[in-house]
Formats: C-alpha cells, sequence, structure tokens
C-alpha cells in the first residue's frame, strides 16, 4: 500500500474539487468525461478517498482552479483562468531530519547493561521493523516526490 495524505486533508481537497466542479455547472460525468476517467473515478476524488496527484494539471485546465487551490484552499492561491497553468510551483520545503534510531539505541544499550536477553531480542525486532518501516516510507516517498515533479514547470 502506497503513502496517502491525512484522511482530512483528502477529505478537504476532495471537497475543493466537487465546490469547483459545481461553480463549473458541471455534473461528475461531464468531469469524469473531460478527464477520461470513470464516474466512480471522480466520486473517489471528491469524498477524499483518492487525491488525484497525476491529474491536477487536467483540474487546473477544466475547473480554472489552480493546483495550489486544490491542494491548499482559499488561503493559498488565486483563481487561474481556464486552459491557463501557473508559471510557477512553490518550492516544497526541506524535511527537517529526525533522529529515527536513537531511542531504539538507548533502549537496546540498557538491555544489554542489564543482561536481559528477552529484552534484547524484543528490542532488536522492533528495530528492525521500524528500520523497514522507514526504507518503505523512503521508497514511497521517493515514488510520490517523482510523481509530483510531473507538475512542476520546465527549468
Amino acid at each position: 500500500m502506497g503513502w496517502s495524505p491525512d484522511k482530512a486533508y483528502a477529505k478537504a481537497i476532495g471537497a475543493r474539487i466537487a465546490q469547483a466542479r459545481k461553480e463549473r455547472g458541471m455534473l461528475q460525468e461531464d468531469l469524469a468525461r473531460e478527464l477520461r476517467v470513470t464516474v466512480r473515478s471522480v466520486g473517489a476524488y471528491e469524498s477524499g478517498e483518492v487525491v488525484p496527484y497525476r491529474r491536477m494539471r487536467d483540474l487546473e485546465r477544466i475547473l480554472g482552479r489552480s493546483d495550489v487551490w486544490f491542494l491548499h484552499g482559499d488561503e493559498a492561491a488565486p483563481d487561474i483562468d481556464p486552459g491557463v497553468i501557473p508559471d510557477k510551483t512553490p518550492e516544497p520545503a526541506e524535511p527537517e531530519p529526525i533522529e529515527q534510531r536513537q531511542p531504539f539505541e538507548r533502549l537496546t544499550s540498557y538491555a544489554n547493561d542489564h543482561d536481559d536477553a528477552d529484552a534484547v531480542a524484543w528490542l532488536t525486532g522492533l528495530l528492525a521493523l521500524a528500520d523497514q518501516a522507514v526504507e518503505t516510507w523512503q521508497s514511497e516517498m521517493t515514488e510520490t516526490m517523482s510523481d509530483l515533479a510531473d507538475y512542476l514547470p520546465p527549468e
């Protein structure tokens, strides 16, 4: 299963897609036809079940709203003319580094120092699971960032 945004965030994006569609006087069927997807897909976008990152440029063109507006709302972006894609997409912020292993290493060290073999085995297994989760997350984030890079204008 791939990375997915917070449910409230996804629902807010879906609500903005539905709002923009209705403001254009379109039915879900109309938007589905324009996007070349099923009506069920449009319903999933609008309910927040699916965030259509790969269709953002098409949504901009069809519904006359910027991708920034779909993703962040009124405070973040003005409306655009239909068919006009903004020249600049804001640069993503660099994530702050996270010390992921430090608490596990401290616990493992403590268990080793106190000669508790069960605790060492449990913590070692927990550390392996955490490492696997981080590796999976990094892989999925790389894929997501690659997908989002499709929306950046050419340099």
